[in-house]
C-alpha cells in the first residue's frame, strides 16, 4: 500500500490473458463516491486510476511497480496453486506412502521453477524447452493423481480439484511453448531444466 496524503493506493495483480498486470486503486480517507478514472504509467501497461472523493487534486505521473517476468505469466500462478494442491493431498494420504509422496511434491514444485526458468530465458527456443519440461511435470503430476485413485488414497472430491488444475495448466504450457516455438522456427526435445525424476 502506498499513501498520499489523504490517499491510500493499493496495489494489485489481475490476469489479463496469459498475464498478470498490476491494477492500482486509489481510495480518500474523506470517502467513497466514484470520481472517473485518471491514466497512471505502469512498468508494463497503461492502467487507470480509479479515483474517490477528495482525488481532484492528486497528480501522479509515474508509478512503477516491478516484478519478475513469470509473475506476469497466469501459468506461473496456476502452477503455485498446484503446489498448494499438491501439498493437501500428500498431507492427508495414509502413511506407507512416502514415495509417493515425495514424487507429487518433486513434481508439482518442478512446474513453477521451469516456468520461472523459461521465462528468465532470452532466446525463444529455450523459453519453449523450459515451458515444455514444465508440461511434462505437470502431466506426471495428473499420472500420481491417477495412482492415487486407483489405490483410493485421497477423497476423490481433492483428486478432481487437482486434474481440473492440471488441464488447465497444461494447457497453458503448451500454448507458451508453441508460441516461441513458433517465434524461434525451432524445436528441441532436450530436457535439461528442473526435473522431477523420469
Amino acid at each position: 500500500m502506498l499513501a498520499l496524503g489523504d490517499v491510500r493506493c493499493h496495489f494489485a495483480l489481475a490476469t489479463v490473458g496469459d498475464e498478470r498486470a498490476c491494477v492500482v486503486t486509489a481510495i480518500s480517507t474523506q470517502g467513497h463516491s466514484p470520481l472517473g478514472s485518471k491514466p497512471i504509467e505502469h512498468g508494463y501497461r497503461n492502467l487507470s486510476l480509479r479515483g474517490a472523493v477528495g482525488l481532484a487534486n492528486l497528480h501522479i505521473e509515474k508509478q512503477t511497480v516491478m516484478c519478475f517476468d513469470h509473475e506476469k505469466l497466469d501459468a506461473y500462478h496456476v502452477a503455485i496453486d498446484l503446489v498448494a494442491v499438491a501439498s493437501d493431498i500428500v498431507n492427508i494420504m495414509p502413511r506407507g506412502n512416502g514415495h509417493l509422496a515425495d514424487q507429487f511434491r518433486r513434481a508439482a514444485t518442478s512446474v513453477p521453477l521451469n516456468i520461472a526458468e523459461g521465462s528468465g530465458e532470452y532466446a525463444a527456443s529455450d523459453k519453449a524447452r523450459f515451458y515444455r519440461i514444465a508440461r511434462r511435470s505437470a502431466t506426471e503430476c495428473a499420472a500420481l493423481l491417477d495412482v492415487c485413485r486407483k489405490l483410493d488414497l485421497v477423497p476423490v472430491d481433492k483428486l478432481d480439484i487437482g486434474r481440473e488444475l492440471l488441464l488447465r495448466l497444461v494447457a497453458m504450457l503448451v500454448k507458451l511453448a508453441k508460441r516461441c516455438e513458433q517465434r524461434s522456427g525451432t524445436r528441441s526435445g532436450t530436457r535439461s531444466g528442473t526435473g522431477a525424476g523420469s
